[in-house]
């Protein structure tokens, strides 16, 4: 059976890391947050309230790529927490030797800026989130019709519960 790999996708304070964790609990996968393979450059630049630029971008999926295409990751069950911006770094993941789901998180601008304010451990500077709206790149038609759709109104029990339902007829088509 070819392994999985979930993208929980968004971006900043949607609750993917929450959620992802979540779901790798739920389903016995293993669970990793994009964010740990960010150069302490990128996160110092963030921390700080300045974008990444694209070479910093494009290292970070490289890095993951290459992390997740080792013999190590062929057969293991992978949830991933990204962002997932950029079309162009999504269609690299999904070329890794997993089966990929992607899942997508659609911000909802209230309960981001209310996320935000009060998160109080992680290195992504709020004044960032118009910046991540606005390079995020719509998802392809392909992708479109292969993503799980979910709202951040949405209770971790609700969103793993329509991610079980619909995974399985994902990978049949």
């Amino acid at each position: 059976m070819i392994a999985k790999l979930i993208l929980i996708m968004g971006v900043s304070g949607t609750g993917k890391s929450t959620l992802a964790d979540a779901l790798a609990k739920h389903l016995s996968f293993d669970y990793f947050d994009a964010d740990d393979f960010h150069s302490q450059e990128a996160i110092s630049l963030m921390t700080r309230g300045i974008p990444i630029n694209p070479v910093m971008r494009q290292a970070w999926i490289e890095r993951m790529k290459h992390y997740f295409s080792s013999t190590e990751f062929n057969n293991k069950n992978i949830v991933l927490a990204y962002s997932g911006l950029k079309h162009a770094h999504r269609k690299t993941l999904s070329e890794l030797a997993q089966q990929v789901t992607y899942v997508l998180i659609e911000p909802e601008s209230s309960l981001l800026r209310t996320r935000l304010k009060n998160r109080k451990t992680h290195f992504f500077s709020p004044s960032l989130l118009i910046d991540q709206l606005n390079q995020f790149e719509p998802l392809s038609e392909v992708e479109a019709v292969k993503t799980i759709m979910l709202s951040m109104k949405q209770t971790n029990q609700q969103q793993i519960t329509r991610i079980a339902q619909q995974q399985e007829s994902y990978y049949e088509t």
